[in-house]
């Protein structure tokens, strides 16, 4: 009979956090936030609708992390080695490029001034500084309509 196979277990800090356990971001600390508009004069409809688009972008990237854990498993046990209970975050997959996109360019409407918000999502770094200012200022949103609920 094969012996037992016993794991260690992980410590918080070997974890990787859940998207629960980060803290939100205050958007007024996220490059670019005053260039937006107040959250509560963006129509719930609006809301909605980014946050959608925007679980659909964590969605996506779980989904790739997924398919990436088990093929890296499937290798690993092909080599005998003990297959991942995490995917190492090494291999994790960054986010659809194109939904992003679509995540930043929809937010775009709701610029207190188009010109200015355009000049800040161009040019070199402007990926990074959309999307940083884009999840800060839609996850905004959810935390608005969480707090609406209790």
């Amino acid at each position: 009979m094969p012996a037992k196979k016993t794991t260690t277990p992980k410590a918080p800090q070997d974890r990787k956090p859940k998207q629960a356990d980060i803290p939100a971001r205050d958007v007024t600390e996220t490059p670019g936030w005053e260039l937006m508009k107040p959250i509560d004069e963006v129509p719930v409809w609006d809301q909605t609708d980014l946050l959608a688009l925007m679980q659909e972008l964590y969605a996506d990237s779980e989904k790739g992390n997924a398919r990436r854990l088990a093929e890296l498993n499937e290798e690993r046990v092909e080599a005998g080695k003990e297959p991942f209970e995490e995917l190492p975050s090494y291999e994790e997959q960054d986010f659809d490029i194109r939904m992003l996109g679509q995540l930043i360019k929809s937010i775009t409407p709701f610029a207190k001034d188009a010109a200015e918000f355009t000049k800040f999502v161009s040019g070199s770094g402007a990926i990074e500084r959309g999307s940083e200012l884009a999840m800060a200022w839609v996850g905004q949103m959810g935390e608005s309509l969480s707090s609406d609920a209790s």
